[in-house]
């Protein structure tokens, strides 16, 4: 019995909730293929919505993000106010292994510039240090940066990441 459908056809899927989970297949917008998997832990879903491959599971008890992409999940941002020149270290884990790059943004809206890179074993902290931007002369001393975790970003179908924000300063 299923109860409800998210479709995602840029990234070739299609989710049905039957009572005793999740059920993915592969799609090509038209047909319906194989199944992909089935997401036990997802059981007693009762709405389904997908977003640029995230698949959004609301049932009685709330809420489940559902994806193949790798979870990121940023655990500390240190200090949380920095001096420009100053370090922050970003303390992260992956369920995947790879590549992980360290953007810096002024916000969620701008792309962010790369401020470290390395590699990424899953299940493991990984430790990232990243310079505090020195005060340019057109732009406020204080102000709040978005710091973003990609794991994988070569690829683009497949990227997770994370997300956390710290202060600079004035000096």
């Amino acid at each position: 019995c299923l109860a409800v459908a998210g479709v995602d056809a840029e990234e070739g899927w299609l989710a049905a909730a039957g009572t005793d989970a999740v059920y993915v297949y592969e799609f090509d917008g038209v047909a319906v293929g194989e199944l992909s998997a089935g997401i036990e832990d997802a059981a007693g879903t009762t709405q389904l919505s997908a977003l640029q491959g995230y698949l959004f599971a609301g049932t009685a008890g709330g809420l489940q993000v559902l994806t193949d992409r790798p979870w990121v999940d940023i655990s500390l941002v240190e200090p949380y106010t920095a001096l420009p020149g100053g370090t922050v270290t970003v303390t992260f884990t992956s369920d995947t292994d790879g590549d992980y790059t360290l953007l810096l943004a002024e916000n969620s809206s701008s792309a962010g510039t790369t401020v470290a890179s390395g590699s990424v074993v899953a299940g493991e902290a990984t430790v990232a240090e990243l310079v505090v931007p020195e005060v340019e002369s057109d732009e406020s001393s204080d102000l709040r940066y978005l710091v973003v975790v990609q794991v994988n970003p070569g690829d683009a179908d497949r990227v997770g990441h994370d997300a956390d924000y710290f202060e600079r300063n004035a000096v």
